[in-house]
């Protein structure tokens, strides 16, 4: 009824992953785990409503490839928070 599409929603959870980067670097980490979660929440809802609307190839490829992308930009956030005790970590967490 929103005319709202999964495209709009990946991109929109997308930028919420980026908050949460931002926030861990900053050592912000509620603020982080807040903003993760929203993520997580418009990457199922994006799938919904592809489901209701029709998937296309270009969502599901635009819906996997922020995925990875966010899913190695949350150690980085770790690693830029305290790079000493966080980087060799992240760097194996991204490998």
């Amino acid at each position: 009824a929103l005319r709202v599409r999964p495209d709009q929603i990946t991109i929109s959870g997308f930028a919420l992953g980026l908050c949460a980067v931002v926030a861990l670097a900053a050592g912000a980490f509620g603020a982080a785990l807040g903003f993760i979660a929203l993520n997580r929440l418009a990457d199922g809802l994006d799938g919904a409503v592809a489901r209701i609307t029709g998937p296309t190839d270009r969502g599901a490829f635009l819906d996997i490839a922020l995925d990875f992308v966010f899913y190695a930009l949350v150690p980085l956030g770790f690693a830029l928070a305290d790079p000493a005790a966080n980087a060799l970590p992240a760097a194996v967490l991204i490998a």
